[in-house]
């Protein structure tokens, strides 16, 4: 029944109708929510670029106002398609989409191989979790695509979006600590004294971690053929890769810190966060860099706050 009734909401509608005039305020018009609107419109799912899940790990997603953009029922968005591996068994994933000034809150659409929908993860799942001693304020969710549905249907791609619902809600600022409150520092004392929130944006990074037995995909298959070619001598040279000196320069560090690659994103995060003064956020994005075995973020923040002072 919840399938039934959450498909009948992203039904893609084929073809593009004229776009409704529509006034958008400034506070909107700075995160995006128009630039989908007036984007050109549309991409067949079938059209779509489509990024190839190969192994487990960690997938940053980078949804901007150049991505491709589909109209869903659910309204029009940009969107990041994913083409999932032919697994054995079940596929865990996690969605994070961290807030900072604004966020993007994600919906997650899953495609047959005929690119017709057979499952809707939405805020039933992916929802709000405050900051933790362990993790950043962000919107999380966890759930497993099985190897088929009772249908026989089987996962084959993911989009993910966001909804016109999401785009029109905001997120309270979460309440900051009594001893922020008491220790003066601004920003603490502007949030507890009024409404504050954040707004939803219609473009943003998304973290997506895929968890799967990626022995049998034919990547990996070539990639133990070409270990053992290194070994038995049958392939040429390799320089082994050397780990970069303890004295990096910070103009490097910052350079490692805007790669598009997971642990250059959680830099970035990482920067921004120190930038704001937002202190206890960095090192939420800290902990999380290193329990994911990070090695660049500890210089990355060290050398962002050594900035910062220097600069107030």
């Amino acid at each position: 029944m919840r399938l039934n009734v959450l498909l009948s909401s992203v039904v893609l509608i084929v073809g593009c109708a004229q776009q409704q005039g529509q006034s958008q305020s400034d506070e909107y018009d700075q995160i995006g929510l128009s630039a989908s609107a007036s984007s050109a419109c549309c991409v067949t799912l079938k059209e779509l670029d489509y990024e190839q899940v190969d192994f487990s790990g960690e997938y940053w997603l980078n949804i901007n106002s150049q991505s491709q953009v589909v109209r869903l029922e659910t309204g029009t968005t940009f969107v990041h398609g994913m083409k999932l591996p032919d697994a054995d068994k079940d596929i865990s994933v996690q969605v994070s989409s961290y807030i900072q000034d604004s966020v993007f809150v994600p919906s997650i659409v899953v495609l047959d191989s005929n690119y017709n929908v057979v499952d809707y993860i939405a805020d039933e799942t992916i929802q709000y979790q405050a900051r933790s001693l362990l993790s950043p304020e962000r919107y999380y969710g966890a759930f497993d695509l099985p190897k088929s549905y009772s249908d026989n249907r089987e996962p084959s791609y993911l989009l993910v979006i966001t909804t016109d619902q999401q785009l029109n809600t905001k997120t309270p600022k979460e309440k900051p600590s009594q001893d922020a409150i008491r220790s003066g520092d601004v920003s603490a004392n502007i949030i507890e004294n009024t409404e504050a929130y954040t707004l939803h944006a219609s473009t943003g990074r998304v973290l997506v971690d895929i968890d799967f037995d990626d022995s049998h995909t034919e990547v990996a298959i070539q990639r133990r053929e070409d270990s053992i070619a290194k070994v038995t001598g049958t392939s040429a040279i390799v320089t082994l890769p050397v780990d970069k000196n303890e004295t990096d320069t910070a103009a490097e560090l910052l350079q490692n810190s805007v790669d598009m690659s997971a642990e250059g994103m959680m830099n970035q995060l990482i920067v921004k966060s120190v930038k704001l003064g937002e202190l206890d956020q960095a090192l939420l994005y800290l902990e999380e860099a290193n329990s994911r075995g990070y090695r660049s973020s500890k210089e990355v923040y060290l050398k962002a706050l050594q900035s910062q002072l220097s600069n107030d």
